[in-house]
C-alpha cells in the first residue's frame, strides 16, 4: 500500500475517532485553556450601580470595547430585579458581563467581590465608583439618619471599595479608579447641601488618594456630570416620600414646617427628568480608560456647556493652589494633574 493510501486511511481513522467522541476530552481541555487565556488577557472593569443610568451605559460601553465587565448592583434579587434583567440582556447579546451583588456600604460585600476578582481574573484594571444617591432637604431639616445614609453611600462606601482595590492594583503595578462625582462636587445649590457635601468630600478624598497611589502606577480620575437622564432624580423623590420626609417630620418638625413650601418645590423640581443621554458619560469613561497614563487629567466635567464653564474654571484655578500646597509640604513630585 502506498504512503498516500496510508495517509488517507489515517485521516479517515482520525475523523472516526473525533466523531466517536474519543478526542472530546482533549478538545474540551484546549477550549478551557483558551478561555482561561482570554480571561487573563482581557482588561477587567468593576462598575458599581451598574443596573441603570450611567452604570448600565458604562457596562455596555466597556463590554463592547472587549473589556471583561463585572457589573454590580444592590439587592439584585428583590426590588432591583429589573436592573439585573437589564444586565442579563447584555449577556444574552454575547457580551462578556458578570453580574455581582454589591452594596458598597457593606464591608463583607466589598471584600467578597474584590477577592473573587483577584482569584478569578488575577487583576483589576479599572474600578468605576458610580453608585450614589441624592437626598434633597434644607440643611436645617437634615436628620442624623439622612446624613449617615448619604455619606455612607456617596463617600465612605466608595472610598472603602477603592481602598480594597488598591492593594491588587499596586501589586500588578497599574490601575485606574474612576470616581463619578457631580457638578455639585465643586458648587452647591439650595436643597442639595447633603449631596454636595458628600461629593465635595468625595472629590477631596479621591484627589488625595490620587497623589498617594500614582507613585505605584495607579491613577484616579474624577468625572463631574451635570444633569443627565438617569434614575437619580426619581430615586431622590422616592427616598424623600418613603423615608426622609417622615424622618424630618418626627425629628425636625419645626424646621420641616418652616421649610414645607421649599420642600414641595424641591419635590416638583426632582419629579422632572433631564434629557441628556447618559451615554455621554459612559463614552467619556471609556476614553479615560483608553487614554495613555501620561495624558490623563484628574477631573473631567461633562454635560451642559453653560454649566461646565464654571466647573472647568474652578478645576483649572484650584489646580495651581493644589500644586503649591504639595510643593510647600515636600510632596511636589507626587503631583499629577
Amino acid at each position: 500500500m502506498t504512503n498516500q493510501s496510508n495517509n488517507s486511511i489515517a485521516k479517515t481513522d482520525r475523523r472516526k475517532l473525533i466523531a466517536s467522541g474519543l478526542f472530546a476530552p482533549l478538545a474540551l481541555s484546549h477550549w478551557k485553556e483558551a478561555k482561561a487565556m482570554e480571561r487573563i488577557s482581557k482588561q477587567t472593569v468593576l462598575i458599581t450601580g451598574a443596573g441603570s443610568g450611567f452604570g448600565f451605559a458604562m457596562a455596555e460601553a466597556f463590554a463592547r470595547q472587549n473589556f471583561k465587565v463585572i457589573a454590580s448592583l444592590r439587592d439584585s434579587e428583590s426590588r432591583n430585579r429589573w436592573k439585573r434583567d437589564n444586565l442579563q440582556n447584555l449577556r444574552n447579546q454575547g457580551l462578556d458581563v458578570d453580574i455581582e451583588e454589591l452594596d458598597v456600604t457593606k464591608a463583607s460585600d466589598r471584600r467578597r467581590v474584590i477577592n473573587k476578582i483577584s482569584s478569578s481574573y488575577g487583576r483589576l484594571d479599572v474600578l468605576i465608583n458610580n453608585a450614589g444617591m441624592i437626598a434633597f432637604t434644607p440643611v436645617e431639616t437634615a436628620t442624623q439618619t439622612m446624613w449617615q445614609t448619604i455619606m455612607d453611600t456617596n463617600l465612605h462606601g466608595p472610598m472603602a471599595l477603592a481602598g480594597d482595590a488598591l492593594p491588587l492594583m499596586r501589586r500588578q503595578g497599574s490601575g485606574l479608579i474612576i470616581q463619578v462625582s457631580s457638578r455639585v462636587g465643586r458648587v452647591t445649590i439650595p436643597g442639595l447641601g447633603l449631596y454636595a457635601t458628600s461629593k465635595f468630600a468625595f472629590e477631596c478624598a479621591s484627589e488625595t488618594a490620587h497623589y498617594e497611589a500614582s507613585r505605584y502606577g495607579v491613577d484616579f480620575a474624577i468625572i463631574q456630570p451635570s444633569a443627565f437622564r438617569t434614575d437619580v432624580n426619581r430615586n431622590a423623590v422616592e427616598y424623600y416620600r418613603s423615608t426622609s420626609k417622615s424622618d424630618m417630620q418626627n425629628n425636625k418638625s419645626e424646621g420641616f414646617d418652616y421649610n414645607r413650601e421649599f420642600l414641595d418645590q424641591l419635590e416638583r423640581n426632582f419629579s422632572g427628568t433631564p434629557t441628556r443621554d447618559p451615554r455621554e458619560v459612559s463614552d467619556l469613561a471609556v476614553r479615560i480608560a483608553n487614554t495613555p497614563r501620561d495624558q490623563r487629567r484628574l477631573r473631567y466635567p461633562v454635560g451642559d456647556f453653560s454649566e461646565l464653564g464654571d466647573v472647568a474654571e474652578i478645576n483649572d484655578s484650584l489646580a495651581g493652589y493644589q500644586r503649591n500646597a504639595l510643593n510647600s509640604s515636600g510632596f511636589g513630585s507626587w503631583f499629577r494633574s
